[in-house]
């Protein structure tokens, strides 16, 4: 087989795996690249989180996902995105 397919294969493995993962938590894979991203800035601009994921994601779908991680008590905004961690402290 050419090395291609088992590029291929092992894209589909990854991808089927982490999404098995993202399913236990109850999150999709754009409620990871938002907090993630968001843990990784620290905290950050609803509108600059907007423009890093404009390639996944429409500006209304990650409302939603960020309303949902709002409900979760997960992140929180008071003017910026934070990401809501009761062991780091500021």
């Amino acid at each position: 087989m050419p090395i291609g397919y088992y590029l291929k294969k092992a894209d589909n493995l990854l991808t089927a795996g982490i999404h098995q993962i993202h399913k236990e938590f109850g999150i999709s894979r754009l409620h990871w690249q938002a907090m993630h991203f968001m843990h990784e800035s620290g905290s950050l601009n609803p509108e600059k989180l907007k423009k890093v994921l404009k390639e996944f994601a429409e500006p209304d779908e990650l409302d939603t996902v960020l309303a949902d991680l709002m409900s979760r008590g997960w992140i929180f905004q008071n003017k910026r995105l934070i990401m809501n961690s009761p062991n780091k402290r500021n």
